[in-house]
């Protein structure tokens, strides 16, 4: 959902005048699609030419690339109706193939036959969580909050936005308590009762962080936020990758306090410290990337000041 919200903040810059797709936006958006894909398979030991052990489906990057993909060429609908009605329909559609071509156990349920159909084709196993059909509902989900990221963007009213967003997370989140009763929120399937409740929960939220950070402008310690937020996708593949270096850190500069303490709460002062460790290096990261930036921003200034002088010249 909130890949999806970003979307119409990021991508419009990369379409033309009459909002059509460039070459430009099909190479970022496809690319970060591969990325993370590629990352997910990677993250998991699924990228491998061992097909015992392969999957196109191991990790909740890959869940998100399909959540960024939909919004992304929900960006290109022209019609608003279109927009909104599109993602409901395929919620709708795949709430009745749950519905009606299996149960809600843990392995009666369809997108479980699904997976097993397609991952025992191509000689893995399927996972704990469904992904095949379950696209669906990823693919939605980013459609979704698409629109919500572009009535954050609008031109409306501020104090409007936050009413237009109250009223559809607790219309969202309504009807997920409603389909809850005949339907069971199942996060490893990805019911329509547990998207709608979700999506409810997070429209709210953002809509109260948007309160706090942009009409009250209450922005003091939220640095931590914003590092997690620029250096998501680094910050998810150092944790999961190269865990073992900030615990390292940790045990190394807290092991002895954890031994004194003992038990679990020693066990919870070194995760603390793992934390700590994780921030600094994200943080040491991000401000290298900063001064990268900044100096390509340089040397762009520079052609341009040469263009523009030789420009007079002429």
């Amino acid at each position: 959902f909130m890949c999806g919200a970003a979307i119409p903040f990021a991508l419009p810059k990369r379409l033309d005048a009459e909002g059509r797709p460039t070459a430009a936006f099909w190479k970022h958006v496809l690319g970060r699609v591969a990325l993370l894909w590629a990352l997910g398979c990677l993250i998991r030991g699924a990228l491998t030419f061992d097909l015992a052990k392969f999957s196109p489906y191991a990790d909740t990057l890959q869940t998100i690339a399909v959540a960024y993909l939909g919004g992304a060429l929900s960006l290109l609908i022209r019609r608003k109706g279109v927009r909104l009605a599109l993602p409901l329909v395929l919620l709708a559609a795949y709430g009745v193939v749950q519905a009606t071509c299996g149960d809600y156990t843990r392995l009666g349920n369809v997108p479980r036959m699904v997976d097993e159909a397609v991952f025992g084709a191509i000689g893995c196993k399927a996972k704990d969580f469904c992904y095949v059909l379950t696209t669906v509902a990823w693919a939605s989900m980013g459609m979704l909050g698409a629109g919500i990221g572009r009535i954050l963007k609008g031109s409306d009213a501020p104090w409007r936005k936050v009413r237009l967003l109250a009223g559809w997370g607790a219309a969202s989140l309504v009807l997920g308590w409603i389909l809850q009763i005949w339907i069971p929120a199942n996060r490893f399937i990805y019911t329509v009762s547990f998207v709608f409740t979700t999506l409810g929960y997070a429209i709210l939220l953002l809509d109260l962080l948007y309160v706090v950070t942009d009409i009250w402008r209450f922005r003091r310690g939220w640095w931590v936020v914003t590092l997690y937020g620029q250096t998501a996708l680094a910050s998810y593949v150092l944790g999961e990758m190269f865990r073992s270096i900030p615990t390292a850190v940790s045990e190394a500069l807290l092991g002895g306090l954890a031994t004194r303490i003992g038990g679990p709460w020693g066990m919870f002062v070194v995760q603390i410290g793992t934390v700590f460790a994780l921030t600094f290096f994200l943080g040491v990261w991000r401000r290298a990337s900063k001064g990268v930036d900044f100096g390509r921003q340089q040397q762009a200034d520079a052609i341009e000041k040469n263009v523009n002088g030789f420009g007079k010249m002429v």
